[in-house]
């Protein structure tokens, strides 16, 4: 039981951490431009995204 308690604890401080320094930590991976291929593959899979994503880009001007 006590082992569960501090593990949740230090999930969510570490959770708070990430969320804290998000930025500099997701930029430099981002910043890969294969890592940016692959995420726009993987959300463009998502059906809702695509569905929503696709009129915006595709409208005729």
């Amino acid at each position: 039981m006590n082992n569960r308690v501090v593990s949740l604890v230090f999930l969510i401080i570490g959770g708070f951490i990430f969320y804290h320094y998000r930025y500099k930590l997701l930029n430099p991976l981002l910043k890969n431009r294969s890592v940016q291929k692959a995420l726009v593959v993987l959300t463009m899979n998502i059906p809702f995204v695509r569905r929503a994503f696709y009129p915006q880009v595709f409208q005729r001007m």
